[in-house]
């Protein structure tokens, strides 16, 4: 049998947890309503967007395209029937170009990059996968070298 003055310490923990969450909830909601983390999104947003457009517009720019360099790869050993197939594959299809640029974006919104230009026929984003890790571990002993030294640096100044 349980009386009041028992449950009382655990209500009041339920209350300070409650209050954190809470507070936690408050912060960032004040956070995302700030100004400067609106114009610091907004301008994520524009310089992701065009650095979509120059990676669009590069490979359609340059004399010739991607596929005739596979196929000046292989020597020969691809099929030239199957030119139009792999062309339309990497995405130069026969339009205007405002098209192949909405199909371009399609694409990167699904994350379907296509195949490899450089180990083809492997998937883009298996290649990206596999170094991902990689990536990731390097950056991390990156910040926390910046880190110690930012730190140690500060302390002796």
């Amino acid at each position: 049998m349980t009386t009041a003055i028992d449950q009382r310490p655990q209500k009041k923990a339920q209350d300070d947890t409650q209050s954190l969450s809470t507070k936690l909830l408050d912060g960032l909601f004040a956070l995302l309503k700030s100004k400067f983390l609106r114009r610091r999104l907004v301008f994520y947003l524009i310089a992701g967007f065009a650095a979509i457009t120059i990676n669009f517009l590069i490979p359609r720019l340059m004399p010739g395209d991607p596929v005739q360099l596979l196929f000046a790869r292989f020597q020969g050993r691809l099929d030239p029937r199957s030119f139009d197939a792999i062309k339309e594959q990497f995405g130069f299809v026969d339009g205007p170009l405002i098209q192949q640029y909405l199909l371009y974006l399609k694409s990167v919104a699904t994350l379907d990059f296509g195949p490899s230009v450089m180990g083809f026929p492997v998937p883009a984003m298996q290649i990206i996968m596999t170094s991902l890790r990689w990536t990731l571990i390097l950056a991390g002993i990156a910040s926390v070298m910046s880190f110690i030294i930012g730190r140690l640096l500060g302390v002796m100044a």
